[in-house]
């Protein structure tokens, strides 16, 4: 499968090394509006041709499929010139900030008979899948309470579109808590109820980078999670307390089921090559990627949502009881 990347940033170098790591996939066209950045990644990565169209991109010879990594505020249209195209799309998560807007996309491609999926790496991680497996055969009885916790340090913006305010409002809701709310709300099986969020920029930061949110889901289940990019410790730890059990988890590597410790080996550059295998078997056998199944995905989607409308009004958001 020949692939485009459509931006020759950061998180599309990370898809470009997924995509070169997995047998029968290679990168045909780069596009990136900067043409000295999409020549250098071109160079890289070994690509065909460098390009700032997008049309001239599609138009390009046997290419199938495009990972989309630009910023989420300007993916919508380019999905769909992909979509209208005959491609196959893999978006780089949050797939979109507004629900409405997700399943237009997902509807389209349904009426184009064209895969689309969303970049929920953490999905592929073998201890969160046996974390979903376990909860799902009431090894630790209901699941009461979760609380979540991932920290690190960015003291400089990472790309140059951090720097743009119109880009990053409500930022490490949209960059850390799209995949942290999809990946509670996948593995407990369930939709949100409720969300209260808040997000702030601290002195020397040009975005909001900590955030703290309590969710509450349809089977009552109390979810607080909290986010920051000012931690010189770096942590991603998750407690699950159950009526009959309790799950720790560590990073991707160390998990607890109660006192019992399971080590699991994978790395975090592993996510993102099942993640590349599972998109070009799904294409070639024209089904939905199983482990984010568009159904699914918008749950995640639904609250990280309402996550942003709770940063703005500063409230408790309820979400409807159908989505």
């Amino acid at each position: 499968m020949k692939f485009i990347i459509l931006g020759c940033g950061r998180i599309g170098a990370t898809h470009s090394q997924a995509i070169l790591r997995c047998r029968g996939a290679s990168i045909a066209v780069c596009v990136d509006r900067n043409m000295k950045q999409a020549n250098k990644f071109a160079k890289r990565f070994g690509a065909e041709l460098a390009t700032s169209s997008l049309k001239e991109a599609l138009e390009y010879p046997d290419t199938e499929a495009v990972i989309v990594a630009l910023p989420s505020t300007i993916r919508r249209e380019p999905i769909f010139k992909c979509l209208k195209a005959g491609k196959d799309v893999l978006v780089e998560k949050p797939f979109s900030l507004k629900l409405c807007e997700a399943k237009r996309l997902f509807e389209k491609a349904q009426s184009l008979d064209r895969l689309i999926v969303s970049g929920q790496c953490l999905r592929f991680a073998k201890i969160y899948q046996l974390t979903k497996k376990l909860i799902a055969e009431g090894k630790i009885g209901n699941v009461l309470e979760i609380i979540y916790r991932r920290t690190g340090l960015i003291e400089q913006p990472l790309t140059s579109w951090w720097s743009d305010p119109a880009m990053t409002k409500g930022f490490i809701l949209h960059h850390h808590a799209s995949h942290t709310l999809d990946l509670l709300l996948w593995m407990l099986g369930e939709r949100a109820r409720s969300i209260d969020a808040l997000s702030r920029s601290f002195p020397g930061f040009e975005y909001e980078d900590s955030a703290a949110i309590l969710m509450n889901t349809e089977k009552n289940t109390l979810v607080t999670i909290s986010e920051s990019f000012r931690s010189r410790r770096k942590y991603r730890d998750i407690i699950i307390i159950g009526s009959e059990g309790t799950i720790a988890i560590d990073g991707i590597n160390t998990f607890y089921l109660n006192d019992r410790k399971r080590t699991i080996k994978q790395s975090g550059d592993d996510l993102f090559t099942e993640q590349i295998k599972a998109f070009v078997t799904a294409a070639k056998l024209h089904n939905e990627v199983e482990q984010v199944s568009s159904e699914s995905v918008v749950n995640g989607i639904e609250a990280l949502e309402a996550a942003m409308k709770s940063r703005l009004c500063g409230r408790r958001i309820k979400l409807k009881s159908t989505i």
